[in-house]
C-alpha cells in the first residue's frame, strides 16, 4: 500500500487488490450482491483476469462480463423471465458501471459506459415499476428515481426517504445504497442526483455549496406526491451526501429526520486530512501531484479529475478553493440525527463524525460499525443490509 493509499485510505483490509482504488472498487461491486446488484463468482472472475497495473485490462473485462451478462438478461426477458431478467440487467448496471471507474470522464468511452449502465438500470427499473423522474431545477433537470409505496389501505400516505449519493455515485447507485430496502419496508423512495452528482456535469450542472437549494426543490416535487405524508419525510446521505444532507437539513425544515454515512461538517478540512503534508502546505503542488500521480497510480488520477470535472473547473487546486465554502452549521438543525460510521474509515471522516455528534445539540445517534461486524468500510459497502437495518429501524422509531 502506498502512502497516498494510506492518505486516501476508505477500508481497513484489502480484499484482492495491492491497489487500494481498486481493492475498494472491487468490494463496492460485491457490495450490491445484497440486493441482486453482484454475482460473486462473476466479480472475482473478472478480477482474476485483471492486471492492476494496467487500468484498461480493468476496463475490458468489467465490460466484457457486463456485455454477457446484458446479453443474458436480454435472452431471459425475451422467455418472459422476468425475475431472472431484472435481476441480469442490475448485475449488468453494476459491471458497466464499475467499468467506467477505470475512465477518465473526458473521454467518450466514459460517456459511452454511462449510458450503457443507465440503460441496464432503466431496464430493471421498468421491471421493478420503479419511476424515472426529472425534477425542474433551474431551467435543467434533476435525474433520478422515485417508488410509490403501495399500502394496503388506498390511498394512505406514507414515510418518505430521500437518499442522496457521493461524489463518485450516481442516482442509480442509490437503489443499492438505501433504495431497496426502502422498498422493501413500504416507504416511498427518492433516489436523486444533485448538481455534480452522477451524470449531472454531462447537462452543465456543477456542484456548488448551498445544496439545500436543489434538495428543496426536490421536497416541493415530493409534497406534490399523493403518496407522501409531509410530516414524514427524511433524508439520507451517504460519503459526500453526508455534508449534502446535513446542510439540507439545517435549511430545509420540512425535513424530519436526517441519517448519514458519514456525518461532513468541513469539506475542506477533509479533503486537506486526506492529501499529503507537503500539498496542505503549498496548493501548488497539487495539480503538480495530479499530473505525476499518471505514472504510478492511474486510478487516482481518474479520481482526481472527476472531482474536477464535477466542480466545473480544469484543476484539482481550483476545486479544492471552491469547497471552503462547504460548511454546516449545526446550530440550525433541529431535527433527529443519526450518525454513521465505519472502523476502517480514514481519520478525517472519522474527525467529522465525531465533531458532528459532539455538536448536535437536539436528538442523535452514534452508530460505529466495526472491523469483527464487517461493515467497517467507507458506507459500509462491505455490509449494506446491516447499515439499512439501523437506517431503517431507526427513521421507524423517529418518523412514527
Amino acid at each position: 500500500m502506498t502512502k497516498q493509499d494510506v492518505h486516501s485510505l476508505r477500508h481497513k483490509n484489502l480484499i484482492y487488490f495491492k491497489n487500494s482504488e481498486m481493492d475498494f472498487s472491487l468490494m463496492w461491486a460485491l457490495g450490491y450482491q445484497a440486493y441482486s446488484g453482484a454475482s460473486i463468482g462473476e466479480v472475482f472472475y473478472a478480477a482474476s483476469r485483471i492486471n492492476e497495473k494496467d487500468i484498461n485490462s480493468w476496463v475490458n473485462e468489467w465490460t466484457a462480463l457486463a456485455e454477457r451478462v446484458e446479453t443474458a438478461a436480454a435472452a431471459e426477458l425475451a422467455r418472459q423471465h422476468i425475475t431472472t431478467a431484472t435481476e441480469g440487467y442490475l448485475r449488468a448496471f453494476t459491471y458497466y458501471r464499475f467499468a467506467a471507474v477505470g475512465v477518465l470522464c473526458t473521454k467518450p468511452r466514459y460517456e459511452q459506459l454511462v449510458r450503457k449502465f443507465e440503460a441496464c438500470f432503466a431496464q430493471a427499473a421498468s421491471l421493478l415499476k420503479l419511476e424515472r423522474v426529472n425534477i425542474p431545477f433551474e431551467g435543467k433537470a434533476l435525474p433520478g428515481y422515485f417508488w410509490r409505496s403501495t399500502p394496503a389501505k388506498l390511498r394512505e400516505k406514507r414515510p418518505t426517504i430521500i437518499v442522496i449519493g457521493g461524489g463518485e455515485s450516481y442516482n442509480e447507485d442509490l437503489y443499492f445504497f438505501g433504495g431497496a430496502e426502502g422498498i422493501r419496508r413500504d416507504y416511498n423512495v427518492l433516489m436523486v442526483d444533485i448538481p455534480g452528482q452522477g451524470a449531472t456535469a454531462f447537462d452543465g450542472l456543477h456542484y456548488r455549496a448551498d445544496v439545500e437549494v436543489p434538495v428543496k426543490t426536490a421536497v416541493d416535487w415530493l409534497i406534490h406526491q399523493p403518496e407522501v405524508s409531509p410530516e414524514r419525510i427524511a433524508i439520507y446521505g451517504v460519503s459526500t451526501g453526508g455534508y449534502i444532507s446535513l446542510r439540507a437539513a439545517a435549511f430545509e425544515k420540512r425535513i424530519h429526520a436526517c441519517a448519514v454515512s458519514t456525518p461532513i461538517l468541513d469539506f475542506h478540512r477533509l479533503m486537506m486530512s486526506a492529501l499529503p503534508q507537503v500539498v496542505r502546505l503549498n496548493s501548488s503542488f497539487l495539480d503538480a501531484a495530479a499530473l505525476l500521480s499518471r505514472f504510478f497510480d492511474p486510478s487516482m488520477v481518474i479520481t482526481i479529475q472527476r472531482t474536477a470535472w464535477q466542480m466545473g473547473v480544469e484543476k484539482v487546486s481550483e476545486a479544492l478553493e471552491r469547497v471552503k465554502t462547504w460548511t454546516v452549521d449545526t446550530r440550525l438543525i433541529d431535527c433527529p440525527v443519526l450518525c454513521i460510521l465505519g472502523e476502517g474509515e480514514a481519520a478525517g471522516f472519522k474527525m467529522e463524525t465525531e465533531e458532528c455528534y459532539k455538536l448536535l445539540s437536539g436528538s442523535k445517534r452514534l452508530r460505529v460499525y466495526t472491523v469483527a461486524e464487517g461493515a467497517d468500510a467507507h458506507c459500509q459497502i462491505n455490509n449494506l443490509r446491516l447499515a439499512h437495518q439501523e437506517l431503517y429501524d431507526w427513521l421507524d422509531e423517529v418518523l412514527s
